[in-house]
């Protein structure tokens, strides 16, 4: 009976939190840099009871290290696509050398059933 009411709760926990994704993102994803640092700007004045000054400081703070992560982000998308392709090239070379390593391996007979199972799962 335990089992049954902790599953009941899992499942409905479960698709709470499917449901406050949409398409991927969570709520606040759709924000721009601007905004997210408008909000955490005034969550931070209310919270530390900031003056105007401390706030601009802080807000200027922020939008800096926004920029900063932004194009961190952009150099480290851009890394991966180079990556992505170094890496696809590189598995392609490693499995045309296990083929043939294969092929030296099997008699014709395997060798063209290989072929047929790796046909199959493709």
């Amino acid at each position: 009976m335990k089992n049954v009411v902790l599953a009941a709760i899992m499942l409905v926990g479960m698709t709470t939190f499917a449901q406050e994704m949409k398409d991927g993102k969570r709520k606040g994803d759709n924000l721009t840099t601007e905004q997210r640092v408008d909000k955490r700007v005034t969550k931070l004045k209310t919270d530390l009871a900031l003056n105007d000054k401390q706030t601009a400081e802080i807000k200027a703070l922020m939008t800096k290290n926004a920029a900063k992560r932004e194009a961190k982000k952009a150099e480290i998308d851009a890394q991966k696509e180079k990556n992505r392709a170094e890496m696809k090239t590189k598995m392609e070379a490693e499995q045309t050398a296990m083929k043939a390593e294969m092929k030296k391996m099997l008699n014709n007979i395997q060798n063209g059933n290989s072929k047929m199972l790796i046909k199959k799962l493709k």
